[in-house]
């Protein structure tokens, strides 16, 4: 056995949290807030971090919180999770769903959350002698709470070498995880298409310029723009809402398309970004509508260090995980802004039930077993830094 074993096997290893974990998740999953207003949520992580007496901890505006654990003079780890929710209405029939209406832990926020408190009790236990900094991010959902967090000067103050996260996965069996180096989430940019004719009754069409018309004619030419540009790299550019009109009898003057384009990087998205401009200009032109393309929240790609992704290898061996190769996917998360600005891992934790609905299903909610196997890979990460 190596010296670097006996100093690992020689530190406290991980234990069933004093807290009760599955109560605090379930607690959790009652009071989902959407991006920005997770008022409630903040308070309920406070009320639990009072039971700690010596940790430092940083608001940011309006509901993120940065909790400091400092035993040592060695750089900082970085452990996040995000604390929003979805407008979903729940459909899963449980005995802790939602309490407040149309509102839904549809990705499982309440599971990291969990976590990240089960984590920080854990360390709270062993007192390891290492620096540590526990991050509940809000507005992961589309509203890029990580690029408004790091703008806070706190940051300054702390000299970070590694930042891990973790996301449920249903499509995972508890006991498994999953990641790849390199780009492992995508780049993403939201968009809005707002176009303005103008209405006529519908008996009399050449007296209006129909915005539903141009508004299909953009939806489907956004569909042939893989056969448009060329590229070896896999792209998405779609919709998942389009809107129109008022009365079935008059063409209408106003119509909305929202959708997403998701690509390996950001350069890849910059460019996708100008083709499709350059199509919604085509349609203006050859319908004499008005359209304006407004480009909203943009996520940094998640961008996984090769050597962080080999330390949660080492840690899932030792603590009895599965680990599977992940492929790159094209969800978005905002994690890609932490991991471009300090060395980062993300990885995906099973957490299948036996009826695995899908991530933004209103009937989607994860095993709770996959708690306890989250704290302890986390908890096992920061023991073998301990070792190095």
């Amino acid at each position: 056995m190596t010296a670097i074993a006996n100093k690992i096997d020689n530190y406290p290893k991980s234990e069933v949290a004093v807290i009760n974990l599955i109560k605090v998740r379930q607690e959790l999953h009652q009071i989902p807030e959407l991006a920005f207003q997770e008022f409630k949520t903040q308070e309920y992580i406070l009320n639990k971090l009072m039971s700690y007496p010596g940790l430092q901890i940083h608001r940011f505006a309006p509901t993120g919180l940065l909790v400091e654990y400092t035993g040592s003079q060695d750089k900082y780890e970085l452990f996040r999770a995000d604390m929003d929710a979805l407008p979903i209405t729940e459909n899963t029939g449980c005995d802790f769903s939602s309490i407040h209406p149309g509102k839904m832990h549809a990705c499982g926020h309440d599971i990291h959350i969990t976590i990240l408190l089960g984590l920080i009790d854990q360390v709270m236990q062993h007192k390891p002698r290492c620096n540590l900094l526990f991050l509940f991010q809000p507005a992961e959902e589309g509203c890029s709470g990580a690029e408004a967090v790091l703008a806070d000067l706190v940051w300054q103050k702390y000299e970070i070498e590694n930042a891990y996260a973790l996301h449920v996965s249903p499509d995972l069996p508890v006991g498994t995880i999953s990641s790849r180096a390199g780009n492992f989430f995508a780049a993403t940019a939201e968009y809005d298409v707002t176009i303005e004719g103008v209405s006529s009754h519908i008996a009399t069409p050449e007296k209006g310029r129909n915005a539903l018309q141009a508004g299909i004619e953009v939806y489907q030419s956004v569909q042939q723009l893989p056969h448009i540009v060329k590229s070896d790299e896999h792209f998405l550019c779609d919709f998942g809402i389009l809107t129109a009109g008022s009365v079935r009898n008059a063409i209408p003057a106003h119509c909305l398309l929202s959708g997403t384009i998701r690509a390996a990087d950001r350069k890849r998205i910059a460019a996708l970004k100008e083709s499709f401009k350059a199509i919604c200009q085509a349609v203006s032109a050859a319908y004499d509508v008005k359209i304006d393309t407004e480009f909203l929240a943009e996520y940094q790609e998640v961008y996984n260090s090769a050597e962080l992704l080999e330390n949660l290898k080492t840690a899932a061996a030792q603590t009895n995980v599965n680990y599977r190769q992940a492929e790159m996917t094209m969800a978005g998360e905002d994690f890609g802004f932490i991991a471009a600005r300090w060395k980062g891992l993300l990885f995906w934790l099973g957490a299948s039930d036996k009826k695995s609905y899908p991530l933004h299903s209103d009937r989607f909610l994860p095993a709770e077993e996959a708690i306890e196997i989250g704290v302890k890979l986390f908890y096992q990460l920061i023991l073998n830094k301990l070792g190095t």
